[in-house]
């Protein structure tokens, strides 16, 4: 299972700005294999959240780096 996470986060940080700047930051501060893992619980926290409170999941949109009503 942990093996399946890291490959969506790796997919995840090519295509998504919010969890790449995460992932840049982290990297900056940990190294490269600690801030995947990182990323990884942070993208499991979202969908655990989204799921615990009944959310719609809406994609992140980033104007100026400011999340962005869609």
């Amino acid at each position: 299972m942990r093996n399946a996470v890291e490959q969506v986060t790796l997919i995840e940080i090519k295509y998504n700005e919010y969890l790449r700047r995460f992932y840049l930051w982290s990297k900056k501060a940990k190294g490269s294999g600690k801030a995947i893992i990182a990323t990884a619980k942070k993208m499991v926290d979202i969908i655990y959240r989204t799921l615990k409170y009944n959310l719609v999941f809406m994609d992140f949109n980033f104007n100026n780096g400011v999340l962005a009503e869609s």
